[in-house]
């Protein structure tokens, strides 16, 4: 979720150059970004607007900051699963431990310089897109209610 056209297009440009480019959907703010994944309104057609594999975060967006979209992208049983990378300006440490403790999967600080830059995407990209095992996004989870066999302290 990107609301920077700029980094937007070097995002783009980037992933283009890793391979990573098909399937590569650019929110401007939270609520855009939770009406895709909700698959609501113009974003109901799943074969046009399918579910992510992976989202790459910011934390500075219009409306809701990416903190809070995390916050509440995790209170949404059906994508705990999903890998949410972070990736900011902020070198902050409180900023880092947020995203953790908001269940982050990563934490990437934009480098500046655009060769460091394509090179971190890419390795986002060839982690988390191509040598991680992630599940069907489009999966159901599973039944986590307590007293299932598959719930928590089975």
């Amino acid at each position: 979720m990107e609301d920077n056209s700029d980094d937007e297009l070097l995002v783009r440009m980037a992933f283009k150059k890793a391979g990573y480019e098909s399937h590569l959907f650019t929110a401007t703010d939270a609520e855009q970004a939770m009406n895709y994944l909700q698959g609501t309104g113009s974003y109901a057609d799943r074969a046009r607007y399918p579910l992510p594999q992976a989202i790459l975060l910011d934390l500075k967006m219009p409306g809701m900051t990416g903190l809070e979209l995390l916050a509440w992208l995790r209170q949404q049983p059906q994508w705990g699963h999903l890998p949410v990378i972070i990736l900011s300006t902020s070198p902050y440490p409180q900023d880092i431990k947020e995203a953790y403790r908001l269940g982050a999967n990563s934490y990437v600080v934009k480098p500046i310089d655009y060769h460091e830059f394509t090179g971190a995407i890419k390795k986002i990209g060839d982690f988390w897109l191509s040598q991680s095992q992630l599940p069907d996004p489009s999966f159901p989870p599973p039944n986590t209610q307590p007293g299932s066999p598959t719930g928590p302290g089975v």
